[in-house]
């Protein structure tokens, strides 16, 4: 169709002026790219680096071999859109108010994305979670693209093109999130069944098969489904494999920071799946920095949300509280999924504060847990209930039990 300018009435219609961009006036940072990739439901102790039988990641150990490892970090929340919220601003989850599904990202937060923006790298964020729309986590990215259901090779793919277009000289922060090994424990093809003949694991009990729910079922063998959720593990690895090859523009200058937004349990302590617990099984996880010219392990306990001011400082910022490089003495995990949890971790011990069933103290109790106890414990005000009499004094010495 020829559209000749003219309205219905007949009169001429005023040509409209061609719009000019607007030329993009912010400095171009002298600063690296920054790749932050994170990993759905990836407990640490279920990669080789970290202690396990299998080499179910061996492009993330080749990243913590070049870089450095980090051998105790936490999530600082036991599932996605509260741990994320986190690793994008550096706020534990009730600093930030992000602590059940409802919760948004308030827009005063200032975001990693919004930060590093107004200093002039590009931002570009590619994932695959409905907690990734509706709440504010892609305040500050100027290309924003979440896909439910896609395949992480199929989220690669779409980096490769965006990386493909850019034009221009500016650094970028780009974060990718990968859905697998979230359930249902399905691996491509290729890697599906690929450590089915492993001897059989412990049956499922009837009451642990009915409450799991039809996400989680793979098979009432334990062993079975542990071996389908090492197999997503693989296909999340070679997602990552195939992003490395989408950055070759910038890859080699670039830091490569490699996580999990939280684990997953099989039943260790009563629990499955993820967001209702605080053992290691479901916020442990593992945490590779690579192009910082670190070559080492790190040992203390640090928190993925200090990612955030790592980041900054990278940028040039002000990191605006704890890094990966300088961790603060204590690291705080919470979830109000189903109950209200905190727990403290240093590097002596930890301690649990459980709105229901009271204060729990696994290991030496020294004074930096406790006191952040006590802070997360103001929350909710739990009782406190702890049987060991020894465990009591120490507290009672420490001023945190009556």
């Amino acid at each position: 169709m020829i559209l000749l300018g003219l309205a219905c009435s007949g009169e001429p219609v005023e040509p409209v002026p061609a719009v000019e961009p607007v030329a993009d006036t912010r400095p171009v940072p002298t600063s690296p790219s920054i790749v932050l990739i994170t990993i759905e439901s990836t407990r640490a102790d279920h990669l080789l680096q970290w202690g396990y039988a299998r080499d179910t990641m061996s492009t993330v150990g080749v990243f913590s071999e070049r870089g450095r490892r980090f051998d105790r970090a936490y999530s600082p929340a036991p599932w996605t859109l509260p741990s994320m919220a986190s690793l994008f601003t550096g706020l534990r989850p009730s600093e930030l108010g992000v602590v059940s599904a409802e919760h948004v990202v308030p827009d005063e937060a200032s975001t990693l994305a919004e930060e590093l923006s107004a200093v002039g790298y590009d931002t570009a964020f590619f994932g695959t979670n409905e907690f990734f729309d509706g709440h504010g986590l892609e305040q500050g990215f100027a290309r924003y693209q979440n896909e439910v259901g896609a395949s992480g090779l199929k989220t690669a793919t779409a980096v490769r093109s965006y990386i493909d277009a850019r034009e221009g000289t500016r650094p970028l922060f780009l974060a990718v999130h990968i859905f697998e090994p979230h359930c249902p424990y399905l691996a491509p093809k290729g890697l599906r069944g690929m450590h089915s003949e492993e001897p059989p694991g412990r049956m499922l009990t009837d009451v642990e098969w009915d409450a799991m729910g039809d996400c989680y079922r793979k098979d009432r063998d334990l062993g079975k489904t542990l071996a389908a959720y090492d197999e997503e593990l693989m296909a999340a690895d070679s997602v990552i494999d195939a992003l490395w090859g989408a950055a070759r523009p910038f890859r080699d200058d670039a830091i490569w920071i490699v996580t999990g937004d939280h684990g997953e349990a099989f039943w260790e302590h009563g629990d499955f799946g993820h967001g209702r617990q605080l053992d290691d099984e479901q916020i442990h996880v593992p945490l590779a920095v690579m192009g910082t010219g670190w070559h080492d392990v790190d040992e203390r306990p640090v928190s993925t949300a200090w990612i955030a001011g790592s980041i900054r400082e990278i940028a040039g910022l002000d990191p605006a509280g704890p890094t990966l490089g300088a961790p603060a003495a204590i690291v705080v995990s919470e979830t109000s999924y189903d109950v209200e949890r905190a727990v403290a971790i240093s590097a002596e011990g930890r301690v649990l504060v459980d709105a229901e069933t009271g204060v729990h103290v696994d290991g030496q109790v020294d004074e930096a847990a406790a006191l952040a106890a006590i802070q997360v414990e103001a929350r909710f005000t739990p009782q406190v209930r702890v049987v060991d009499e020894a465990v009591r004094a120490r507290l009672r010495a420490l001023g945190y039990a009556q």
